[in-house]
């Protein structure tokens, strides 16, 4: 039986009432019991149901390290499933399980290759490898919707600061397409990458811009006394 057909008989039925007959004990379909572990006690399942509802309520407390485990065991058991291979690559990037947060990103681009988060955490991997031509093109394609795109921006400036070409990373930060919210936030970093690289009238000017729109957040006027001092 599918996962997608499992989660549609859930529907049916209070989501207290599916954990209680299908995942705790046995329901009158046969479904197996699931045997909830934590991760520290290698978390074991026996039913696809089972680990899939014991995630969800994981992950509804706020215990993302079950959570993860829990999806994965679902996801060993319906491969196919781009819920299950989603909520497990979250979970996991969200406990900083890299190794296995990159392995399931890898995965989730080859069956959706606009996935923006799964782009934004390999081109961070490879940002951190120096592998900048992949980085960039990793932070290119997470570049959807208005987050994604002001997100992309600012990578790919600092993709291109590592490299040494300054003047290209703060063409990057001029983009005038973001909206007027955002261009906060491409006025600090272009502070930033400034001051990085020894540019100290154009940093103090951008400090001094983002300073008079807002006195009050803490990191830019950490950033901008360190500037001045």
């Amino acid at each position: 039986m599918s996962f997608l057909r499992l989660k549609r008989g859930i529907g049916r039925t209070s989501a207290i009432t599916a954990l209680l007959g299908l995942a705790l004990w046995a329901s009158p379909m046969g479904l197996t019991t699931a045997d909830a572990r934590t991760p520290d006690e290698d978390v074991q399942t026996t039913s696809l149901i089972g680990s899939y509802l014991a995630g969800r309520f994981a992950r509804a407390d706020h215990e993302t390290g079950k959570a993860a485990t829990f999806y994965k065991s679902a996801l060993a058991r319906d491969g196919d499933s781009d819920v299950l291979l989603e909520q497990a690559f979250l979970m996991d990037a969200s406990e900083g399980n890299w190794p296995d947060a990159l392995r399931l990103a890898e995965r989730l681009v080859a069956k959706q290759p606009k996935h923006r988060m799964s782009h934004l955490v390999l081109g961070l991997s490879a940002f951190q490898e120096k592998s900048y031509e992949r980085a960039a093109k990793h932070f290119k394609a997470a570049g959807s919707g208005p987050i994604g795109e002001l997100t992309s921006l600012i990578a790919r400036a600092w993709v291109e600061q590592a490299q040494g070409r300054t003047a290209r990373a703060l063409d990057l930060l001029k983009s005038r397409r973001q909206a007027d919210w955002a261009q906060f936030y491409l006025s600090y970093h272009s502070a930033l990458i400034a001051d990085l690289a020894g540019r100290s009238g154009e940093a103090r000017a951008a400090y001094e811009k983002i300073f008079r729109q807002d006195s009050r957040t803490l990191r830019t006027a950490l950033a901008y006394a360190r500037h001045k001092a």
